[in-house]
């Protein structure tokens, strides 16, 4: 069963990571792929404890969310109670306007793209790909809080990004094509997200020859059934036709008083740039 999950964890890439060299695990390359030698059964329980301990610290690093963080800081308030009460860029964007919404967008993708990087560094790609699950369910269950968070869309993005980037690439194109086409950003999420399993499977063989490790596979269907799971109200509203439309141009349009004041802690804020009554449902 130890040598099950070790091989499981750390798969059969010539990429292991730093860790290999740390507990001075041997590998050999034969015409089957890699012969790894792992050493004595202590070594083994003390690098996956190391796995352990960055899934951990990935879940954290997953719980801080930014918008949050940012309407805490900056206005006294919880952006969970406005808009479509998600804990996310779009809904912040559309709340507090498009600059606070660009922060939250380069932190949540940002912490998706840390813990993935150093993971694949230290721990090798298998490790790091279950690293990146544990990083996206800190974002959408933040133990910080009380396990309410975002849709996982921009973390997802981030860590799909720092796995394969070219299947973050074509992931990111498909939500592009489907939100600014169609106006439905959970559509765009949800078709972005169903197109990264295939892309990674298509992409690593094309690299590599070989296909992803099961670890690697499974983790990418786990975010997608995740992401899409976290949008089952989105779905629903699809189906019924009553879901709301987002254009990025409203965005970047200013109301016509420019006037007004800053949001207060006691009432609802108001952007200085508004999107108007078809806008979509917060994503991220």
């Amino acid at each position: 069963m130890l040598d099950f999950l070790t091989r499981l964890v750390f798969g059969n890439y010539s990429d292991h990571g730093l860790i290999m060299n740390i507990f001075g695990v041997k590998i050999n390359q034969t015409d089957a792929g890699f012969n790894i030698d792992f050493g004595s059964e202590s070594t083994v329980i003390w690098m996956l404890l190391c796995v352990l301990a960055w899934m951990i610290v990935s879940y954290l690093l997953g719980s801080i969310n930014f918008s949050i963080l940012i309407t805490k800081l900056a206005f006294k308030d919880d952006i969970r109670n406005y808009g479509s009460k998600n804990a996310g860029t779009t809904n912040i964007g559309r709340t507090f306007g498009y600059k606070f919404g660009a922060i939250t967008l380069i932190g949540d993708v940002g912490k998706g793209l840390v813990s993935v990087l150093i993971a694949r560094v230290m721990l090798g790609d298998s490790a790091a790909h279950l690293c990146g699950l544990c990083c996206m369910l800190g974002h959408c269950f933040p133990v910080f809080y009380r396990f309410k968070g975002g849709k996982g869309v921009a973390t997802s993005a981030g860590v799909i990004l720092a796995m394969s980037p070219l299947a973050g690439l074509i992931s990111i194109t498909v939500f592009l094509i489907v939100a600014i086409g169609m106006h439905y950003v959970s559509l765009g999420s949800i078709m972005g997200a169903l197109f990264y399993p295939l892309s990674l499977n298509g992409i690593s063989k094309v690299l590599t020859g070989r296909s992803p490790t099961a670890l690697m596979s499974i983790c990418a269907v786990l975010m997608a059934g995740i992401l899409i799971a976290r949008h089952h109200s989105n779905i629903k509203r699809l189906w019924e036709g009553s879901e709301r439309k987002f254009y990025i141009s409203k965005l970047f349009k200013k109301k016509s008083t420019e006037q007004e004041p800053a949001p207060q802690p006691s009432e609802a804020p108001r952007s200085l740039h508004t999107i108007d009554s078809e806008d979509e449902d917060g994503e991220n």
